[in-house]
């Protein structure tokens, strides 16, 4: 298993270091734009790494994709299908490396903004209390209570909802590969699927998130929802990977 991931690293090990490099940059040009009074500009460094992170996690999902695609029809098929594993370590081996490197992402550029956020304020006193009058007023809107644990719960059904659409795309990546047979048709067909059955799940958990449930009750249910759904998803793209696909 670790040998599998340690590939998928491989693979993918370009675009990480592009990112790390691009966000290094960025948090260079805010401590001289912090270091040197120029507010303006490192409010511009801060919007920036926030928008990199945002950019990041929606290009791993193409970024994965496409290369689980590479896998299913080129020759990289043959160095990963033909080594004795089952396809469910292969796939697992797959997700584990994918959802590793969204979380290292995320601690990333979070650590990043959350340092350069400080610095900011230690620069500029007054602007913390300037934000702190910002949050108490968005709490009054929103009638919430921003604090840390709304953030990591934000962030944790962010990365649920991260992996539901990889494994859904993993699915009909596969079904194309192995059940039709891939042309530009499939794949126009499998691109409209794709976000029918997207519009179907998130209109059936709607549906049941309207009924009169306890708020706590919601919550779990949206979790087990979609996770398994990602488990049915999983064993499906194995099953595929072990009965249809020919390499």
């Amino acid at each position: 298993m670790l040998k599998l991931m340690k590939y998928e690293f491989q693979k993918q090990m370009f675009s990480k270091l592009i990112m790390g490099i691009g966000l290094g940059v960025l948090g260079i040009v805010f401590l001289i734009f912090n270091y040197t009074g120029k507010q303006n500009g490192a409010e511009a460094m801060m919007a920036l790494m926030a928008m990199g992170m945002m950019i990041s996690v929606v290009y791993a999902i193409f970024e994965y994709l496409t290369v689980y695609e590479k896998d299913l029809t080129t020759k990289q098929s043959y160095m990963l299908f033909l080594v004795p594993k089952g396809a469910k370590s292969i796939l697992g081996a797959k997700m584990l490396s994918a959802i590793l490197q969204i979380f290292v992402t995320f601690v990333m550029f979070g650590g990043a903004i959350a340092l350069c956020f400080s610095l900011y304020c230690m620069k500029y006193e007054g602007m913390q209390a300037f934000f702190e009058e910002v949050k108490l007023f968005l709490e009054a809107v929103l009638n919430i209570k921003l604090d840390m644990a709304l953030v990591l719960e934000t962030c944790f059904e962010l990365f649920i909802l991260w992996v539901f659409v990889v494994m859904l795309g993993v699915f009909l990546t596969t079904v194309m590969n192995t059940v039709l047979n891939k042309n530009k048709l499939t794949t126009v067909l499998v691109c409209v699927l794709y976000f029918v059955c997207f519009w179907l799940i998130a209109g059936f958990e709607e549906f049941i998130l309207g009924l009169d449930w306890a708020e706590l009750g919601k919550d779990i249910f949206s979790y087990v929802y979609l996770i398994g759904l990602d488990l049915v998803f999983f064993f499906g793209t194995a099953w595929l990977l072990d009965k249809k696909l020919s390499v």
